[in-house]
């Protein structure tokens, strides 16, 4: 699942290259990636059949996707998937997050490549201040935390998960003070 999600995603970056060459919109999309037990298959009777899945996971799939939303990323996989992957892929820690399903304090992961590839060279001091600026505001050293991503933001300014994670720490800052 992990490999065909990276070859979805260089496929359409090639078509929307051509989009844009072509003056057509980009096509935007979000795959997120959660492992455990679902039903999936005909549902209903002879009259009415629909094809479906469900499950406690098909809620988290769909809050994992929204949350590629808040963090401008392609792909987020759960921590099943990573525990499941994590020799294979190169991933960035993104945050923690409580499920629909109901796991507490869950991480997740953008899958960025395989780990084989050269693209990892570039990412990688990238990844490490990223997820030691999260370590610090999931350990609520939000001074630290603040300190890491301005840096961070400055590097990278077009990082959404930067932004979020900087307008978090300002949220609770403030509550500080309150």
């Amino acid at each position: 699942a992990c490999q065909a999600a990276l070859d979805i995603n260089q496929a359409l970056a090639q078509l929307n290259s051509q989009f844009i060459e072509e003056n057509y919109p980009q096509l935007q999309h979000r795959i997120s990636i959660v492992s455990g037990e679902t039903i999936v298959g005909n549902f209903g009777s002879a009259e009415r059949m629909v094809y479906s899945v469900i499950g406690r996971k098909v809620d988290d799939v769909q809050f994992v996707n929204q949350l590629n939303k808040r963090y401008a990323t392609s792909i987020i996989i759960c921590e099943d998937t990573y525990q499941s992957v994590k020799d294979a892929f190169f991933v960035r820690k993104l945050d923690k997050i409580d499920t629909p399903s109901g796991a507490q304090n869950q991480a997740i992961y953008e899958l960025i490549c395989r780990k084989n590839d050269p693209i990892v060279h570039q990412k990688l001091a990238f990844v490490k201040q990223y997820e030691a600026a999260l370590e610090a505001l999931l350990t609520k050293d939000y001074d630290k935390a603040e300190q890491d991503f301005m840096t961070l933001m400055t590097q990278y300014p077009d990082d959404e998960a930067t932004i979020y994670q900087m307008g978090l720490i300002f949220q609770m800052k403030q509550n500080q003070t309150r």
